[in-house]
């Protein structure tokens, strides 16, 4: 997550958009509630709000489902990006953007971990950074 708002954030400012950044965290025990508020104060906001990106599938679900319930449209009211994708987001109109992440790879790469640690010995201590490519599948939601 950590390296996820950082992406977004760079992105930002590279295109000149850092003063546009706004970045809510929401906790994995109040989530609902915290997705509620979040969405309910960019739509009181001062400040036009154009977009949101959710970082996770759980949340992008979580927060098309308030979107929805609260008859806001998208793209025309605001422009939607989530993570993951995966089937639910064939369920609703119009089909939402997302940064698609590399699964096959990244369940390649975790057992190749645990196989280095297990099988190997690797010491735990040994840290272990890879970066995998994702991609940005843009749908008709942006």
């Amino acid at each position: 997550m950590i390296e996820r708002k950082r992406g977004y954030t760079e992105a930002m400012k590279i295109n000149n958009l850092a003063d546009n950044v706004n970045i809510t965290e929401v906790s994995s025990q109040n989530t609902n509630t915290d997705i509620e508020n979040a969405c309910l104060d960019v739509l009181v906001s001062e400040k036009k709000i154009d977009a949101l990106i959710f970082a996770t599938n759980y949340l992008s679900i979580e927060g098309l489902y308030w979107i929805q319930n609260n008859k806001i449209k998208i793209p025309d009211d605001l422009a939607f990006i989530g993570y993951d994708g995966g089937h639910s987001f064939n369920l609703f109109s119009p089909p939402i953007t997302y940064i698609e992440q590399p699964v096959e790879e990244i369940a390649k790469e975790a057992v190749n971990r645990l196989m280095d640690y297990f099988i190997k010995g690797e010491s735990s201590s040994k840290t272990v950074h890879v970066i995998l490519n994702s991609a940005l599948i843009i749908r008709d939601s942006c």
